[in-house]
């Protein structure tokens, strides 16, 4: 049952209509879409060649931004470092001082948060972030220098300013280059430099104390110091080594330079560009999104258990052991990050593989709610500090899991930059609202701080589930439009300007019986509606054509007999079937929008189109993770005459993107 030469030749030829393009070098050029009415892909991707641009991709983007970003905690964190080695002495503070001091770098990091993020697309990430680390890198050697409040107060301000676009612009930057599903996991390594940053931050501020003096620069001062010249140096590489789009990448060829842009705007519905141009109207559609906002009060309430933990953590160590010395109270802080940094890398990973994001984000806050408990319920060592670990363990998850979300839950270039920057500018809102939750005054038990953390993890937990639930509901509401009447009369400029609310958009949600079951069997359904909303179609497909019905259990047919002949469960055979039901039959250009195994369990489904001829639609996406035993059955009893005979040619599926477990 091989794959004949005419039946190869379809996924390489082009077919324009209407400015939609199958071939995927004509859909990486400007001015073409990439997606139907309803977002779904109009391209067929090799996934061979997928994946060697993947291991290119990660080879070349990430793991400059990861070392960009893992200096850029570490300037910022460092305070805490410094606190326990002599700067509160140094600088002679008192009481409320040191909140004061981190609250200053909030300040401006809020401020400057969307105007920073805005900027970053305006110049560039490739130019931008490099940019922006040595500026922030010179703050954190000038901190070296600094002799009062006021001095400190002014750096941390310009340090606010400095890395205010770092976080959303590395996180806009990897949108460029990889889609949805796989940018989670790519966040994750670059965000998993947060705790590592807090681990390898204590270790490095160990050592430094240990170096003997330099001049008028010692102890704490040595720390900000020697830091921050690595961050200068580092970010000099990066301008050399950090390539500001796939258009410009010279270790791309000009053919996954094609797939790379192509793969990106076959998600992107209504785009003819993938880069666009800063817009007004899209700024604001990132900014108003329902998701962007319910995301963003997410990762504020996270943001206040996180950036405590960066501040606090050798503090609230030498509370439960106040016998130890100096570097030991670092080195015990070092093991929590250890054991956020694995967590922040394998919730990502298993989100990725399982395309599902908000399962992620409703998980992540009980054991953030438990661990705070046990801070209050008790007063024994051991306990508080394995609180601490059960706290870092997946606290630190979600600023990888809210980027992606926002990120997958608006279309648009310009739209995506502004989302983020609210998303993170919220982030930082909690951040500051850290730096007041541990006081001097309620040593050494903490109750305000830990209260205040176990309160924010339940917030979470209620909102990423409300969330869940709204999203569902929306894209119920959705499904019941008529997607062309609601576009009527609008240019395709008016159409790629409404972003998320394009009525053919589904936001990405997540189906938790999915995750439960992920390599579930299902057989096709009966021909009945999916939903009220194609219920005059379906009305018309049972009167007016017959040929739908034959080309459907012709496909059963041809199913049914690779499943029972799939006993060794070769992905390659169950990949090239779907090949040859994608072009079955012969003539029949592929055609076959985005599709998706679940929520529906469907494996194929057929559609009416009043315009022209019905066609079936088959669902392959599980085939990127394990092959699928099992017999479809047949969903209409009728006979049938063969494939061959049937001459239909499909047209675009009416149906909008099912909502994955985002």
């Amino acid at each position: 049952m091989g794959v004949s030469d005419q039946e190869k030749g379809f996924d390489e030829r082009s077919e324009m209509k209407g400015g939609v393009i199958n071939d995927y070098h004509d859909a990486a050029g400007h001015g073409h879409i990439a997606t139907d009415a309803y977002g779904n892909s109009l391209v067929q991707f090799d996934p061979a060649a997928e994946r060697r641009l993947r291991w290119k991709l990660d080879l070349y983007t990430v793991p400059t931004v990861a070392v960009l970003y893992l200096f850029c905690f570490i300037d910022r964190a460092n305070i805490g470092n410094a606190r326990i080695a002599g700067l509160t002495e140094d600088l002679n503070l008192v009481g409320y001082d040191y909140n004061k001091i981190l609250s200053v770098f909030y300040i401006s990091y809020i401020i400057f948060e969307i105007p920073a993020t805005v900027c970053c697309k305006w110049m560039g990430p490739g130019w931008f972030l490099p940019a922006t680390s040595l500026a922030f890198g010179i703050v954190s050697v000038a901190t070296a220098f600094v002799h009062s409040q006021a001095a400190i107060c002014g750096v941390r301000f310009l340090l606010g300013i400095f890395e205010a676009g770092m976080l959303p612009g590395i996180a806009y930057y990897l949108s460029r280059w990889y889609k949805r599903s796989e940018l989670t996991f790519r966040l994750s390594l670059y965000m998993v430099m947060a705790p590592l940053a807090g681990a390898f931050g204590g270790l490095l501020a160990s050592a430094i104390l240990k170096l003997p003096h330099f001049g008028s620069l010692h102890h704490w001062r040595m720390i900000f110091a020697i830091e921050g010249i690595i961050t200068i140096g580092l970010s000099l590489i990066a301008f050399v080594t950090l390539t500001d789009r796939p258009e410009t990448a010279r270790w791309l060829t000009q053919e996954e330079k094609d797939l790379c842009i192509a793969r990106v705007k076959s998600e992107r519905l209504a785009q003819t560009e993938v880069i666009d141009g800063i817009d007004r109207v899209k700024l604001w559609r990132g900014i108003s999104n329902p998701v962007t906002l319910q995301i963003a009060f997410i990762f504020l309430f996270n943001n206040i258990t996180v950036q405590g933990l960066a501040f606090f953590l050798p503090t609230i160590v030498g509370a439960i052991y106040p016998e130890y010395s100096t570097v030991q109270k670092q080195l015990h802080s070092v093991p929590p990050y250890a054991v956020g940094a694995v967590f922040a890398v394998a919730f990502p990973a298993l989100s990725w593989y399982l395309d599902r994001r908000q399962i992620f984000i409703i998980l992540s806050a009980p054991t953030v709610i438990i661990g705070y408990a046990m801070f209050l319920a008790s007063e024994t060592p051991s306990v508080r500090y394995g609180a601490c670990f059960l706290i870092a363990s997946t606290c630190m998850v979600l600023g990888t899991m809210t980027n992606a979300h926002i990120s997958a839950n608006v279309v648009s270039d310009t739209a995506r930059s502004s989302a983020i920057g609210m998303n993170v500018m919220f982030g930082n809102i909690g951040g500051l609202i850290a730096t007041w939750s541990y006081l001097v005054k309620d040593a050494p038990n903490f109750p305000i701080g830990n209260g205040l953390n176990c309160a924010t993890g339940s917030m979470i937990f209620i909102l990423s589930i409300s969330g869940y639930f709204w999203m569902k509901w929306d894209n119920n509401r959705r499904d019941k439009k008529n997607v062309e009447q609601e576009l009527a009369g609008l240019s395709p400029e008016e159409v790629a300007n409404l972003d998320w609310k394009h009525p053919g958009h589904s936001l990405h949600i997540s189906n938790i019986w999915a995750i439960m079951n992920p390599h579930a069997t299902g057989t096709t359904t009966a021909l009945d509606p999916p939903n009220q909303r194609w219920k005059d179609q379906w009305e018309a497909f049972n009167d007016k054509d017959e040929q739908a019905v034959q080309l459907y259990n012709a496909l059963v047919r041809e199913w049914n007999a690779w499943a029972k002949d799939d006993a060794a469960e070769k992905e390659d055979n169950w990949i090239e079937l779907i090949e040859r039901l994608r072009i079955m039959p012969d003539q029949r250009a592929p055609g076959f929008s985005r599709v998706a195994w679940y929520p529906e369990s469907d494996i194929m489904a057929h559609r009416y189109n009043e315009n022209g001829p019905s066609f079936v639609r088959v669902f392959p996406d599980m085939f990127d993770k394990v092959p699928v035993r099992g017999t479809v059955l047949q969903g209409n009893p009728q006979d049938s005459s063969s494939h061959e005979n049937n001459n239909n040619t499909p047209q675009q599926s009416n149906h909008p993107q099912e909502s994955d477990l985002s």
